[in-house]
Formats: structure tokens, sequence, C-alpha cells
């Protein structure tokens, strides 16, 4: 398989700027988060769509490279992972996935599928053999979050 730079990513990218317009707010989400973890991969693409007619598109884009452009401390972004604890009072949950360095206050997006169930950002950085991080949630409902709904960091 060749390495990722050999590949032509260009209608995988193409495909997921679309998806930032979807009328399901999961699908751009994913897409957000795929794009990102991308990064300099889309960068191109991401740059000839800042004009893009559709306002949506354009104004996504341009965030998305403001993003790639400032990375540096974006410890979440891109990141999927799944909820592996949901606290029974509904503030916060744990990730199965998790880096020492992330960022107080990185925001995560909890799916269900294509459904939207919740926000949350980062807390802090639980360790241990499974590498687990804390998420307060901040938007929607915390009892609704169920084991395996995934967190979408962007």
């Amino acid at each position: 398989m060749p390495p990722p730079e050999e590949v032509d990513l260009q209608p995988r990218v193409d495909g997921l700027i679309e998806a930032l317009r979807d009328d399901e707010p999961a699908v751009r989400t994913l897409a957000r988060a795929e794009l990102r973890r991308l990064g300099p991969l889309a960068e191109g693409r991401l740059r000839a769509n800042v004009r893009h007619p559709d306002v949506d598109i354009a104004s996504r884009c341009a965030e998305l490279l403001a993003r790639l452009e400032t990375r540096t401390g974006d410890a979440g972004a891109g990141l999927i992972s799944k909820v592996v604890y949901v606290d029974p009072e509904g503030g916060f949950v744990a990730i199965e996935a998790g880096r020492a360095e992330g960022v107080a206050g990185h925001r995560f997006e909890i799916l269900r599928g294509r459904r939207w169930i919740a926000t949350a950002c980062f807390e802090k950085y639980l360790g241990g053999t499974a590498s687990r991080s804390k998420l307060r949630i901040t938007a929607g409902r915390g009892v609704d979050i169920r084991l395996d709904d995934e967190a979408v960091g962007f």
C-alpha cells in the first residue's frame, strides 16, 4: 500500500468538502473531523474551495484552513473515539482515547450514527492502560448518551 502522500485523495477530500453543507449536522461534523485529521493532505482542496459559490462550503473551508494554520496544541482535532463511560448524573463521559497533552475546553460532538446527541469539552486526561479522557457535557442531555456513541473532536 502506498504512503498516504502518494494516494490521490482529491476525490475523497472533495466529497468531504461537499458534505460540509449537508442538512444533517452529524454529517457536517464527521466531514469536518475527517478533513482536520487529513490536515495538510487536504489543504490544497480547502484553499481551492474558500471562494466556493456555496457560502456554507466557503466559510467552513476558511475555518478549517485557519485551524490548520494554528494547529499546534490542537490535540483533539480529528479524533474519533467511543464513549466508554457515562456519568449517571449526565455531567460527563469518558472516551477510550486521549492524549496527555489534551487542551482544556477542546470541543467534541457526541453522535449516534448520524444523529447529534450532545456537545462536550475536554476536561482532563485520565491516562491508564486504556488511555482515557474525561469530557464535560456542555450542550444536550448527558443522560441520553450511551456507551459506544462516537465522540468526534474538532
